[in-house]
């Protein structure tokens, strides 16, 4: 199966899915998305993502939702990936909320956390203090992501 490539209406899509399943499930999911999925539906800074990094809750019902919804879509099991806690700071912050439904809420880093790691993952620590100044980030206004029927 060819690497698939996500754009805002699939995830969304995906996401509605997800909530959907929860909701039977009786299971209220949280799902943070960090990388290139908060870039995409947060700050619209690209069309475009290979996968969804995100840290979520609970873990395995979401998990077993996930994997159903792949089947669904015929997408890869590990279309939401639950790897990135070893990268993410144990206080990540919440940036705006993309998807919002009473059994689920998707929220995406907010833009100087992405910054800061970003900066991190291209090199050592060190060379954090050759940069002159902070960046200037600024999270987006707060929008309706309301995605409920």
């Amino acid at each position: 199966m060819p690497e698939p490539v996500f754009d805002h209406d699939e995830l969304t899509r995906a996401f509605t899915l997800l909530a959907d399943r929860l909701e039977r499930k009786q299971v209220v999911g949280h799902v943070h998305v960090i990388d290139g999925t908060a870039m995409l539906l947060a700050y619209r800074s690209r069309v475009i993502t290979r996968d969804v990094d995100a840290l979520f809750a609970p873990d395995a019902p979401i998990l077993k939702a996930a994997h159903e919804v792949a089947a669904q879509l015929d997408w890869p099991r590990s279309w939401l990936k639950n790897q990135v806690s070893s990268y993410m700071s144990r206080k990540p912050g919440e940036g705006a909320t993309v998807f919002d439904h009473p059994y689920l809420q998707v929220v995406a880093t907010p833009a100087d956390h992405l910054l800061a790691m970003k900066m991190l993952a291209a090199g050592s620590v060190r060379d954090l203090r050759l940069w002159p100044r902070p960046a200037r980030c600024t999270t987006p206004p707060a929008r309706s992501a309301d995605h409920s029927s």
